[in-house]
């Protein structure tokens, strides 16, 4: 798994943002993000099209990624993210039913 890119006391003032959407505040830290997630993800073989969307559109944009976000430790993640030789993670729509007993 990927390491957090904040430090310590960042990450814990992030947490009031769980969930959120996240967008790099600038190009470092988006270099930063891409080296600890998106070059270790089995995704990176051109089959992932949340990098280059993360770049056309703004968080405040309806097409831009959900996958990015902040998760519970308050560090940037990629829900889409799974490393080599491991099934890839699906979206499941949280607004359509669960009709097959599949659940998340």
């Amino acid at each position: 798994m990927p390491h957090g890119i904040y430090l310590p006391e960042l990450a814990e003032a992030f947490k009031a943002y769980v969930g959120e959407k996240w967008r790099p505040s600038n190009g470092t830290e988006g270099e930063v993000f891409i080296g600890s997630w998106c070059c270790n993800c089995a995704a990176l073989d051109n089959t992932c099209e949340i990098l280059t969307a993360t770049c056309a559109f703004t968080e405040d944009d309806p097409e831009y990624p959900i996958q990015w976000q902040i998760g519970s430790d308050g560090q940037p993640k990629c829900t889409a993210f799974h490393a080599p030789g491991e099934a890839r993670p699906t979206d499941r729509c949280d607004r359509t039913i669960d009709m097959f007993g599949e659940g998340s």
